[in-house]
């Protein structure tokens, strides 16, 4: 979603969260995809559904165990995620 083609970012990430093995990333994929997109209703209800697998889903949590490319890419996942209710 961040490299700018975001429609088809929600619809690899919509495949993926439908997949049996989908874990709370690709749910986080499927919130960030939307929000870009200007769903925000959608987007809260994808965050929602990776808070009940990971329920103490946090930035800090994303942050220990997810490698960035640069702060800025980092910086624009968490603006998205702040937005959308995601705890610190």
């Amino acid at each position: 979603a961040l490299g700018g083609d975001h429609q088809s970012a929600l619809a690899w990430a919509e495949e993926a969260a439908r997949h049996p093995n989908g874990n709370f990333w690709t749910h986080l994929g499927v919130a960030a995809s939307n929000a870009t997109l200007g769903r925000h209703d959608e987007a809260r209800r994808a965050l929602e559904q990776a808070r009940a697998v990971k329920s103490d889903l946090t930035h800090g949590y994303i942050a220990q165990t997810l490698p960035f490319e640069t702060n800025q890419i980092r910086d624009r996942v968490f603006g998205i995620t702040r937005q959308l209710g995601l705890p610190d």
